[in-house]
Parts: structure tokens; sequence; C-alpha cells
């Protein structure tokens, strides 16, 4: 059905912007956040191009790739760094 490709299609965006953040950077980032940004880009980007079209009238396409790759990079670099495990024996 169009729902499942939607969807399929908006879950599989954050690849992209997982991708570039892997190749531009070495900061650490927690494990459990990536999930939470990969399943958060892809809404923040649905918004964002339900709102331009609700405002102006514009019909995003392969903009979305760009927004939501944005919106990835965006969170992992928000995302808290883990802690540096110390050992005090």
């Amino acid at each position: 059905s169009i729902r499942s490709i939607i969807l399929w299609r908006l879950l599989s965006l954050p690849i992209l912007g997982l991708f570039v953040f892997g190749l531009t950077s070495r900061r650490s980032v927690r494990d459990s956040a990536v999930p939470l940004v990969a399943i958060a880009a892809p809404l923040l980007s649905w918004a964002l191009a339900r709102a331009l079209d609700a405002l102006w009238g514009y019909q995003t396409s392969f903009e979305l790739l760009l927004f939501n790759a944005l919106f990835t990079v965006g969170g992992l670099y928000l995302s808290p760094a883990p802690k540096p495990v110390t050992d005090n024996a």
C-alpha cells in the first residue's frame, strides 16, 4: 500500500546522515541516542515538508534527503557523548 511505501521511504532516509556523520566526524555518540535520532529525523523532515507545503505551497522532492541528513547529523552532534570509563582499581 502507499502508506507502507511512504513509511519505508521515511525510515530509510537516515542512512545518508549516518554515513555523512561517520565520514566527517571522529566524535563518539551514545549508542542509545542513535535509534532515537534515526526515528526523529524522518519525522522532523516530514513535518518540515508539510509546513513548507501549508505555508508557501512548496512541494519538496529530493530536498527531503538533504533535510533528513541535516537533522540526523545535527541530532548526533547534539547527543551527549558517553562518559569515559575510568578504572579506579
